[in-house]
């Protein structure tokens, strides 16, 4: 998936993208004053796309949801390797 998206659109990359969900996160979090983690994020992210996917469908969506799900591995991979617990996830 990652390597359509660099085809399509050299600017999107992992790292900006992560740390944008991160940011988001964390302006998320501070608005509803509960802790609203990257992986939320991501999860409301791909919602999202394949919430438009189901109205109509176009390649975009569904090249951003695989994008979505692989940066939310990603992610999930870099918590278990740094033995961050769920509840300290931000």
């Amino acid at each position: 998936a990652i390597e359509i998206l660099n085809k399509d659109d050299p600017e999107r990359q992992y790292g900006p993208l992560l740390e944008s969900v991160k940011e988001t996160a964390l302006i998320a979090s501070s608005i509803l004053r509960t802790n609203i983690t990257p992986e939320i994020v991501l999860v409301i992210y791909i919602a999202g796309k394949f919430n438009r996917e189901s109205y109509k469908h176009k390649e975009d969506n569904l090249v951003d949801a695989v994008a979505y799900i692989e940066i939310l591995n990603k992610l999930k991979q870099q918590y278990e390797a740094q033995n961050i617990k769920p509840e300290k996830r931000r």
